[in-house]
């Protein structure tokens, strides 16, 4: 298994937080609009 460099892994972990934030919420956003409008 290859280490991601933690840039990389940072940007993920921090998708995978937004993504879990948005479904707490219960928002029902495509992950393409979250990235592009994240506080519309």
């Amino acid at each position: 298994a290859k280490e991601l460099p933690w840039h990389e892994h940072g940007y993920r972990m921090m998708q995978l937080m937004a993504v879990s934030l948005v479904h707490g919420f219960g928002w029902e956003l495509p992950a393409g609009q979250l990235l592009e409008n994240p506080l519309s």
